[in-house]
């Protein structure tokens, strides 16, 4: 399946999904092997048929396995079981040299953690080693029968894992129905170190957006022990930080505080309040437009990011359009032919 089974490399890679490369789960060990195209809700549906599931999501699942992988993949377990990038076992890549290898912790191990929330910038994630666990059973009624309440103050909405796991789909949906999903979404991921988060309550949500907000904003804490650090993601350096999310759609409403121009620039004023505060937050889905900006963003980890590319990548062809290096003469000619 990774054509470099001991870890050589060997030119190619896949341009589409591979001849019966269906996601192949091994109860056993608990793991469940993928193409790197695959979307994760089918990676849901084909591990729960053995009642498995893996440990850690992302709140959208029609996204690719091998593109969630590249930035790290968050949702509510993150704080228990990691990030995504933190449950996986075996990877083939695909490097900017047009390499494949097969790498994991312990066999081309720089690559590995490279790769892991590397933005693309140092591989293709071809196949995925995806850790398992069992499915969680509807234990619901166990649980609240063993604590003190009055019945008629709870509410609760219960739904199946699958749907709960697919509800920002099932959102997706009704918006479409509307008319309301094909629109811009200038959706803004920041992690906020704990010390700080009261700051950015009074700064941001008493101050800058008050009562003027539209789209969900979610809240999910997280603990640093859970991020491997050899991953290229950057995070804050507290040990609980928190991922707070703006998952805003830019609307034609007639209505300015729900418009393209007002949302992008309130996300601008959040960001410089954040700088001037000392807030010390980090993107989550960076995107910046100078160098300037992504060395900052880095950080200490700057060198080591600097030096895989080099390894990996040293022509620089791969994700160029996110600015972070300069493209060489090279990979600017290949991008030309590429358009021819």
């Amino acid at each position: 399946m990774s054509g470099s089974s001991k870890g050589r490399g060997t030119q190619g890679g896949y341009g589409s999904k591979p001849a019966l490369m269906l996601p192949r789960v091994s109860e056993t060990k608990r793991y469940v092997d993928v193409w790197g195209g695959e979307l994760w809700i089918d990676v849901l549906r084909s591990t729960m048929e053995h009642g498995l599931a893996p440990k850690s999501w992302t709140d959208y699942l029609y996204l690719s396995v091998g593109g969630t992988l590249s930035n790290a993949g968050i949702s509510g377990q993150a704080f228990n079981h990691g990030p995504q990038i933190a449950n996986v076992h075996e990877l083939d890549v695909v490097t900017g040299k047009g390499e494949l290898f097969t790498c994991s912790e312990n066999q081309n191990s720089e690559l590995f953690h490279a790769v892991l929330g590397g933005l693309g910038q140092f591989g293709i994630i071809t196949r995925a080693r995806i850790a398992l666990e069992p499915a969680p059973q509807r234990e619901i009624e166990a649980l609240l029968k063993k604590l003190d309440f009055i019945p008629t103050s709870v509410f609760t909405t219960d739904l199946p894992y699958v749907d709960f796991l697919d509800r920002v789909h099932k959102a997706e949906l009704k918006l479409r129905s509307k008319g309301l999903w094909d629109v811009p979404h200038p959706w803004l991921n920041l992690f906020i170190p704990k010390s700080k988060i009261s700051d950015f309550d009074k700064g941001v949500f008493k101050g800058i957006l008050g009562n003027k907000t539209s789209g969900p904003i979610l809240i999910y804490p997280m603990n640093k022990e859970k991020w491997d650090q050899r991953s290229s993601v950057v995070t804050p350096d507290e040990e609980v930080f928190y991922l707070v999310a703006f998952l805003r759609s830019a609307l034609d409403s007639g209505d300015e505080t729900q418009s393209l121009d007002y949302l992008t620039n309130q996300n601008r004023q959040i960001l410089r309040f954040c700088d001037d505060a000392g807030i010390n937050a980090k993107q989550y889905l960076p995107h910046y437009t100078t160098q300037e900006e992504w060395l900052d963003h880095f950080g200490d980890k700057w060198a080591q990011f600097y030096q895989r590319k080099m390894e990996f990548d040293p022509r620089r062809i791969l994700a160029a359009g996110q600015r972070i290096f300069n493209p060489t003469p090279l990979s600017n000619n290949i991008k030309k032919l590429a358009s021819w």
